[in-house]
């Protein structure tokens, strides 16, 4: 794979809330990921975490794709690694959305959870490294 490129054209868009999330936000967001990667028969989905949080309700969702949880926390990462579906990996946070694209997309390459030509959905807060803020996903 080239360097900077993804696993395949984004085939969603990026939906950015410019409101305070709300739990029930976030759990749709959550839903939404699930539902999308089901229907477009997505390889993985990826959550940017700080908390735990994004992940934690992803699980919740019972996808049948892997989640794949990104962290710059050890002990977040600890945590998820006891929680249903998850496959935790600490990484740095992206500088901005396409990092945080290339990033996920290297990471579920050189975990074995997708290959070149694959798709996944990343869901993710922005402002980036903000604990609490889910509120976009892209595919």
């Amino acid at each position: 794979m080239r360097t900077g490129a993804t696993l395949k054209e984004a085939i969603g868009i990026i939906i950015l809330a410019d409101v305070v999330m709300s739990f029930d936000n976030v759990m749709a967001i959550s839903a939404a990921a699930r539902t999308i990667a089901e229907t477009l028969n997505l390889t993985a989905i990826v959550c940017y975490t700080a908390s735990g949080a994004t992940a934690l309700r992803a699980a919740r969702e019972r996808p049948s794709q892997p989640i794949i949880a990104l962290t710059p926390i050890p002990t977040t990462g600890r945590k998820l690694a006891l929680v249903w579906g998850q496959h935790c990996v600490l990484t740095d946070d992206p500088s901005d959305l396409d990092d945080m694209v290339v990033k996920a997309c290297r990471i579920a390459d050189r975990e074995g959870f997708a290959k070149p030509g694959d798709s996944v959905i990343i869901s993710a807060g922005v402002p980036l490294g903000k604990s609490g803020a889910t509120n976009s996903r892209r595919c």
